[in-house]
């Protein structure tokens, strides 16, 4: 959605050997658990002629509320120094969560978007989802654990 002065964020989560990949490249372990990854399409949408928007910069707050698992590390995008009118630019976004939970909406990481034109408020809320990792096992462990369902579990 568009944001103070014409500044638009968009945002999804990376999965697999992308999310790897990039998790790597800005330093992050991409085997654990508590990593999410975010690329982030910034763009000024501004319709005034000759619009520029500047230092569009992410500010981490360190602050969960109550009850919530905030972050251990975060990796932001560097400053953006100029953004023309109608120009984008991507970037990634790496959260480490401080640990893992089994609660939907438990993880929260408080950022602030500031550019030239003011400050946005950005509240990220991993679903679980982002946080289960794919698992390979051979065929006899697969039948080894099918053994061990009982009832409705076995369906």
């Amino acid at each position: 959605p568009e944001l103070a002065g014409g500044l638009s964020v968009k945002a999804r989560y990376l999965r697999g050997p992308t999310r790897d990949r990039e998790a790597r490249l800005i330093g992050l372990d991409p085997g654990s658990p508590v990593v999410v990854l975010l690329q982030l399409r910034i763009e000024n949408k501004d319709t005034n002629a000759g619009s520029v928007l500047r230092r569009i910069r992410f500010i981490v707050r360190n602050s969960p509320a109550a009850g919530r698992i905030g972050l251990q590390q975060s990796v932001v995008p560097p400053e953006i120094t100029t953004l023309k009118k109608g120009k984008m630019t991507i970037c990634i976004l790496g959260l480490v969560f401080a640990s893992l939970s089994n609660r939907e909406g438990t993880l929260q990481a408080k950022f602030d978007l500031k550019s030239g034109r003011g400050s946005t408020p950005l509240d990220i809320r991993p679903s679980l989802v982002e946080l289960v990792k794919p698992l390979t096992m051979d065929v006899p462990m697969f039948e080894q654990n099918i053994h061990r369902l009982r009832g409705f579990q076995r369906i």
